[in-house]
Order: C-alpha cells, then sequence, then structure tokens
C-alpha cells in the first residue's frame, strides 16, 4: 500500500503564494493599490514590485551607475508608494508616477553623497574616455526631459519603451485605443527631440545607452520579497526588519521628511514677518506694496492647512481694465446629450429635441430654451476629454490641470485666478464661492500649494445667500476683513435689484446665485464660482435635466444678458463645466453613466470669440472626431481669455517650479479673440 505523501508547511506557504500571485496578475494598478492601500495586501504591492520595479532600477542605476545604490534608491521608491498609496488610488498606471520618484530619489542620493560616495568616485575615475561621459550627460538630459514631459505623454513613454510593453498592451492599462497610445507616443517624440535639441543633442544617439539602462533593471526575487514586505512595514510606521537596506529607509524618511521641514521654515520665517508688521512696518507702506512684501499668516489655534508658496519675479503688466471670471460648476457631470450636444436623429440623441438658435447651423437641446438666443456669445467645446471616470479625480483634473499625483498639491482653477487678479485688488476677497445644495465630502482641491489665503470665501445658498461672518473674511486676509466685508455687503442685498430683474435669472437657488455673482464682479471680485450640484444621473435622467436644466437655462442665459446690458462682458468671463459628461447609451435605468472620453465645455464673455463650436464628437457621440481638448489646455485657454500666460510658474513650498498648466498645454486659439 503506497505512503499517504503529506505537505510540509514550507511547500503549502509556496503554493498559496503562487495561487495568489496568478490571481493578482490580472488585476490592473489601481485595483492592486486599492488592495494595499485599504487592506495592507502585501501580495498585492509585490505583483507591483515585479511589475514596475525593472524600470524603478533601471532608471536608478542611470543616474547612480552602481547596483547596490540603484538598489537603495529602488526600494525607497517603493517605501514611499507604500506611504502615498491612500492619495494616488485610482490610476491606470503607475509607471509615469513611479519614474518620477525613482529618479528624484536617485538625484536626491547622488547629490547628497549619502549613499557610497567612494564607490562612486572610483566609478567614475573607471570610465575610459570623455565620449562616456558625454554619452552619460546626453542620457541624463534625456530623462530630465522626459520627467518633464506632461503626464499623459510621459507615462506611454514609460510603458513602452522603459517598461518594454507593447502599444496593445499599454492601451489595456490605460482604458484607451493602441492608436491613441501611438499618438501620444509619437507627440511625446516629438517634444523630447525639439527639447533635446535645443541642447545639442539627438535622440537617435542614446539608443545604446538606454538599452544598457534597461538591462541594469532584472529583479531577484528576494528583492521584490524583501521590498514588499519592508514597504508594508513602513506603510504601516512599524520597524521595517530585514527587507530594505538602512539607507533606503534613511533616503525614503528623508525625502518626506524634507517637505515637512520646509513647511515648517516657511512659517517660523512668516511669523517673523508678522512679528515686524505687528511693529508697525505697514504704517509706512501703501496697502498693496504692504501685502506683497508681508503675506498674513493663517492664524486660529490648529495647525495650519497649508503655507502660502513664495512667488517669482512677475514681469510688469501691461495696462488694462480689471477683468473678473465667473465659474458655473456643474457638480456631478452633466450629460452633454442633453444640453449643449444633442445629437438628433440618432438613437443615442438627446431626451429633449434639437432646436435651432441665433447662430446658423448651431443647435443645442430645447432644455436650454433660453440660451438658444446667446448663442452668439457662446463658445462650445464639444470635445473636451480625459481618462478619469472618477468624480474625485476627475474633478482635481478639471479644476487644477493637473492629475493628481500624490506629490504635489496644486491649487484649483478659482485660486489660481484670485492670486493672478485679485492680489492687486485687497479691497475684495479674491474669490468667492457660492454652492447650491452642497454636500458631504464635496470639497474641491483648494489653494494648494498657494496657502490657505488663496482659498475661497466660501456662501452657501441653502442659507438664502447670507453675507459671511467678519472672521470668514479675516481667516482669508488678516487686517483686512472687516473692510472687505462692507465692500461687498451691499451686493448681498438682492433686493435692490427690479423685480423682472430678478425674476429673469428664475426662482431657485442657482439663479438667484448668479445674480448675486453678477453683483460682486460690480465691486470687483475678481473670482466667483456658483456651483449647481445634482448632475449624476444614473437613473432618470430625463426628469432630473428638465428640473436642473431650467435652472441652469433660466440663471445662465439671465448672467449673460446682464452683463452684456450693463457693458460688462468684455471683462467678465463665463465658464461653464463639470468634472466629465454622461454616457450617449441611456442604461438600463434610464439614466446615463460617467462618461470622460468626450464632453463639453461651455466659455463666454472676456476674450472669447461667441458664436461657435469648437471640437466634434461621432453622430453616435461615442468618440472623437475633431479637435480633442485635454484640460490644460482648456484651462490656458481660460488663463489666456484673461489676460494671463499660462506659462508662468509659482513655487511650492519645497521650492518646486511650477507652470500653471503643464508644460506643452496651449490655448485653444480659434476660441480667442
Amino acid at each position: 500500500m503506497a505512503r499517504e505523501r503529506t505537505m510540509t508547511p514550507a511547500a503549502f506557504s509556496a503554493v498559496v503564494r503562487c495561487v495568489h500571485r496568478i490571481a493578482e496578475e490580472g488585476l490592473a494598478d489601481r485595483e492592486l493599490l486599492d488592495r494595499f492601500a485599504l487592506h495592507r495586501d502585501e501580495a498585492a504591492f509585490a505583483e507591483l514590485v515585479r511589475r514596475h520595479g525593472p524600470m524603478v532600477l533601471a532608471t536608478c542605476w542611470g543616474v547612480l551607475r552602481q547596483q547596490q545604490d540603484a538598489e537603495d534608491a529602488f526600494q525607497a521608491a517603493f517605501l514611499i508608494l507604500a506611504r502615498k498609496a491612500g492619495p494616488i488610488r485610482g490610476r491606470d498606471s503607475l509607471g509615469g508616477w513611479l519614474y518620477q520618484v525613482a529618479r528624484r530619489l536617485a538625484l536626491r542620493a547622488r547629490a547628497s553623497g549619502a549613499l557610497r560616495r567612494a564607490r562612486l568616485t572610483e566609478l567614475a575615475e573607471g570610465l575610459s574616455a570623455p565620449r562616456t561621459e558625454r554619452t552619460q550627460d546626453a542620457l541624463g538630459a534625456l530623462h530630465e526631459e522626459l520627467e518633464r514631459l506632461p503626464e499623459q505623454y510621459r507615462t506611454p513613454v514609460v510603458l513602452c519603451y522603459l517598461e518594454g510593453r507593447t502599444q496593445a498592451e499599454a492601451a489595456g492599462i490605460l482604458a484607451t485605443t493602441a492608436g491613441a497610445v501611438n499618438s501620444r507616443l509619437k507627440r511625446a517624440r516629438e517634444l523630447l527631440r525639439q527639447r533635446l535639441a535645443r541642447r545639442g543633442l539627438t535622440l537617435s544617439g542614446l539608443a545604446e545607452p538606454l538599452a544598457e539602462s534597461a538591462a541594469r533593471g532584472a529583479l531577484s526575487p528576494a528583492l521584490v520579497e524583501g521590498t514588499a514586505r519592508a514597504a508594508f512595514h513602513f506603510a504601516t510606521g512599524r520597524a521595517t526588519g530585514s527587507g530594505a537596506s538602512a539607507l533606503a529607509v534613511a533616503l525614503a524618511k528623508g525625502a518626506l521628511r524634507d517637505m515637512i521641514t520646509l513647511k515648517v521654515k516657511a512659517l517660523s520665517a512668516l511669523v517673523l514677518v508678522a512679528g515686524f508688521l505687528t511693529a508697525g512696518a505697514l504704517l509706512v507702506l501703501p496697502p498693496t506694496l504692504g501685502e506683497a512684501a508681508a503675506p498674513p499668516v493663517e492664524g486660529g489655534s490648529g495647525p495650519p492647512r497649508a503655507v502660502a508658496a513664495p512667488l517669482l519675479p512677475r514681469p510688469p503688466a501691461k495696462a488694462r481694465p480689471p477683468v473678473s471670471c465667473i465659474v458655473l460648476w456643474m457638480r456631478g457631470g452633466p450629460s452633454q446629450i442633453d444640453t449643449f450636444d444633442p445629437k438628433p436623429g440618432h438613437l443615442n440623441g438627446s431626451l429633449f429635441p434639437a432646436i435651432d438658435t441665433n447662430v446658423k447651423g448651431v443647435q443645442i437641446s430645447k432644455a436650454l430654451s433660453r440660451l438658444v438666443k446667446q448663442m452668439d456669445r457662446l463658445a462650445i467645446f464639444r470635445a473636451v476629454t480625459h481618462r478619469e471616470g472618477d468624480h474625485g479625480r476627475a474633478t482635481y483634473l478639471m479644476r487644477t490641470g493637473y492629475e493628481n499625483d500624490g506629490l504635489t498639491s496644486y491649487p484649483e482653477l478659482g485660486s489660481v485666478l484670485g492670486k493672478e487678479l485679485g492680489d492687486a485688488r485687497p479691497g475684495v476677497p479674491r474669490y468667492v464661492s457660492i454652492a447650491v445644495r452642497r454636500g458631504p465630502g464635496e470639497i474641491g482641491p483648494g489653494p494648494g500649494f498657494l496657502g490657505p489665503r488663496y482659498a475661497s470665501l466660501a456662501v452657501d445658498a441653502g442659507d438664502g445667500l447670507e453675507l459671511p461672518p467678519v472672521e470668514a473674511f479675516e481667516e482669508l486676509a488678516k487686517g483686512r476683513g472687516k473692510a472687505q466685508r462692507k465692500a461687498i455687503a451691499k451686493a448681498f442685498d438682492l433686493k435692490e435689484e427690479k423685480p423682472a430683474a430678478r425674476a429673469a435669472y428664475g426662482p431657485g437657488d442657482f439663479g438667484q446665485a448668479c445674480l448675486l455673482a453678477r453683483r460682486l464682479v460690480e465691486r470687483g471680485v475678481p473670482v466667483v464660482e456658483v456651483t449647481l450640484g445634482g448632475w449624476d444621473m444614473h437613473a432618470n435622467v430625463g426628469p432630473g435635466v428638465t428640473k436642473l436644466g431650467g435652472e441652469l437655462d433660466a440663471g445662465f442665459s439671465a448672467l449673460l444678458k446682464d452683463l452684456h446690458d450693463r457693458k460688462r462682458l468684455d471683462t467678465t468671463l463665463v465658464v461653464w463645466m463639470g468634472e466629465f459628461g454622461r454616457t450617449p447609451v441611456i442604461n438600463a435605468q434610464l439614466g446615463r453613466d460617467h462618461w470622460p472620453r468626450g464632453f463639453s465645455v461651455v466659455l463666454a464673455g472676456c476674450g472669447i470669440k461667441g458664436g461657435q463650436v469648437v471640437g466634434k464628437t461621432s453622430a453616435d457621440g461615442a468618440r472623437i472626431t475633431a479637435r480633442p481638448i485635454a484640460p490644460p489646455e482648456l484651462l490656458a485657454t481660460v488663463y489666456q481669455a484673461v489676460g494671463i500666460d499660462p506659462t508662468r510658474q509659482n513655487r511650492t513650498p519645497e521650492g518646486q517650479k511650477v507652470s500653471l498648466v503643464e508644460r506643452g498645454s496651449r490655448p485653444v486659439k480659434e476660441a480667442l479673440r
């Protein structure tokens, strides 16, 4: 009789690990990161290390040129990923993000000399010829320019060239088509070619050193398992055990700690400045000069939410009349099919008839029957597109122009406009946000690294459009809150308007908030945002659009007519947008689901050529057929329309230079006057 075989505990564990790995390999990056962030699934993190580790290790080796040092920086990159797992959940691919982190860590290690400078010196002495040094310099220049590429171009390059994936595989990871990946790669190569040419370099001469770097990316099972185990402990704040080297842990902790240290130093400097101001320094300066020399410090007993960033020198501005911007934010994602891109004659068409506007050949939904008379003032962008189907991430992207990378806290559109347009207007709030049906957890990106003084003054329409208390003003403008409140107080007295004028805006909260927005910009407020929530219509989209469309139609059309009649439309930009659109196909609940692939945004007023449609989607609304517009291009257009150079930069508290929009993003010229 044959003896029954038993499985040892070690063998059983090996089988379990094998089964887990097979299951993990089929998951997207976002799913693996979710498992780690929410459930501390070490196997999921190990799969991320296996998936992106070769590229990370090769990137680190390309900077440090020594394998052990590269492995230390490699492990530090994944330790930071473990700590940042929560904020960056939801990304289609971590490749582009990890590439940036790995390169910055390797550069930090090389610059600080923390990782075996002696061996690096020996390696440098062993290089044979100036040609090798020039090649290494050129390779460094390539990586520097690659890191600067906009995310939409950098990620396909990392996936296809540094991780060795096919375009079809990259398309699956990025939830797009192989053709779209190919197009992005062509654009990325052209951008890199142009930027390297300015430095006297060519792409073709870098193929061999790139291949050499890629060959250094082979991972051992021990390195993968040790890194995953160390990341698990590092994320929970416990001892790292034997999984990561001491130098890797120190490098990761140092990178994370420096961010906090710089913020504390900046706060200390501001406190000292505030002390001098209290002593009377402002008494001998004009108010605008005093503000520029010493930004106010956030008060309150709690810890500061952010530190105002130092500003880069600004070139002298040309004299122009003061301009303002009113943003009509449609929270939840309005249906483009049932508003500004109705698709008449197709099964996917709007539930409402398409009707002619006062511009020949342009139709919009009958749900907006008053706006048809304002079409000559509107520029409809029908092909705005991005990849974020999640409300939070899409909101972040549309309001900042940047994807949420978990590394930089980008400021939203209203805060940027408030700084650029409002710093010269100390007598009024920079940015007022009026919300209709504001719900829990619906706070936008906020001022980000610009600091809390560039946050919005919040007004809740549910409270009857009441003037906020003086404390709310003081929180944003120390020492000027009372004066600012007095300067705009009368704007809140809507009873000053004739009954017919108020009625034109409609009886709903949104219409009255639009009227308040007009009255605020008349008093010099540079930025006003009016939010209309409730557009997330996964069911019963017809009745939903009937209700919200009626409010939108009345408020939007009356606002445009009023601004025109009062000769303020030329100095006031009006922007209508949401985080994404809705699916062309009606679902089983008679609603429409999330659709970021092609939706509508509308601009009117200051700097905009009205009476036109820019971009086009197919007859069924499922794809873009002409002039796609990415969020950075949209925001660049907004900035250009109000006279702000989109290439301007600000500094984060850590000293990083950040452009108002991603580098290489250009305004939509055909929409501008």
